[in-house]
């Protein structure tokens, strides 16, 4: 028997899956999900955006659907987090921190109840500094979410300001490399 991450650890099966992120439209199904699963990041800092997706595919857990998680289970996802206190506010200047975007998966647990697990990451707290959280929901058929499992952590996640110093290493070695070359050639010609 596997052994499932605590995010998935009692979902049995996977019915829907939808990427929710800012800047495109959001993404369902197994093409998504498997997408989402090898999401990688080739910048500063740290972008854990496939966690979720890269454990539902290593344990076999793909969507039946190609259908959407409904727009509404993020709104009710955040509420959920809101009312138990969990979303982290930002500092003065950083009013998208309770924003939030990432992975949804509706699925169901071995007794055919209804799960929701979601990655999900926020804006901006402070300078590059984002939380991340990962949640497993029991949806009753009435009534709020409730959180059956939890974690929360951190992750930075630096705009172009988090590779000035290797630009500016970068910068200095074209100088060094312009100025040793126009020295050389001077020298050449002065002894030709």
């Amino acid at each position: 028997m596997s052994h499932h991450p605590p995010i998935i650890s009692s979902i049995a099966s996977v019915e829907r899956f939808t990427t929710f992120w800012c800047c495109t439209p959001n993404r369902s199904g197994r093409q998504a999900l498997q997408e989402a699963a090898q999401t990688e990041f080739h910048g500063a800092g740290d972008l854990p955006a496939a966690n979720l997706p890269a454990a539902l595919v290593q344990h076999d857990l793909q969507p039946h659907s190609e259908e959407p998680v409904p727009t509404a289970i993020l709104t009710r996802i955040e509420e959920a987090l809101e009312s138990r206190g969990v979303l982290r506010p930002g500092q003065p200047g950083y009013t998208h921190a309770k924003e939030l975007w990432g992975h949804v998966a509706i699925g169901r647990d071995a007794r055919g109840s209804e799960l929701i697990v979601a990655s999900l990451w926020g804006g901006e707290v402070s300078n590059d500094h984002h939380p991340y959280y990962e949640v497993a929901f029991e949806s009753p058929p009435r009534g709020a979410l409730q959180i059956l499992a939890m974690r929360q952590y951190w992750f930075d996640f630096a705009g172009l300001e988090g590779i000035a110093h290797w630009l500016a290493a970068f910068a200095g070695l074209i100088v060094g490399v312009a100025s040793s070359a126009a020295y050389l050639s001077r020298r050449n010609r002065r002894a030709a």
